[in-house]
C-alpha cells in the first residue's frame, strides 16, 4: 500500500520578551522552527509507524486464521476419505 503525507506546518512564533534583542528573537525563531519541524516530522513518522503495524497485526492475523482453516481443512478431508473408503467397504461387504 502506498501513503502520501503532506506536512504543512502552520506555526506562528511569539516573541515572550519585548526587551529581547531583534538578533536573539531571529535566533530563537530559528531555533523553535527547526524543533517545531522536527515535531512535526517525528509526530508524521508516529502515525504511519502505528498504522503500519496495525496492518501487519491485521496480516498475522489472517495468516493465523487462513493457517487454520487450512489445517480443519485437511482434518475434515481425511476424516471424509476414510468414512468413504469404510462406507464403500460396508456395502461391498453385504
Amino acid at each position: 500500500e502506498e501513503a502520501i503525507v503532506i506536512l504543512k506546518p502552520n506555526v506562528k512564533f511569539i516573541s515572550l520578551n519585548a526587551a529581547e534583542t531583534k538578533k536573539d528573537n531571529n535566533k530563537k525563531r530559528e531555533n523553535e522552527g527547526k524543533k517545531s519541524k522536527k515535531y512535526i516530522i517525528n509526530e508524521a513518522e508516529m502515525v504511519i509507524g502505528n498504522y503500519l503495524s496495525q496492518i501487519e497485526k491485521h496480516k498475522r492475523k489472517t495468516y493465523n486464521l487462513n493457517k487454520k482453516l487450512e489445517n480443519k481443512y485437511k482434518i475434515i478431508k481425511i476424516i471424509a476419505i476414510i468414512l468413504g473408503i469404510a462406507f464403500v467397504l460396508s456395502l461391498i461387504n453385504r
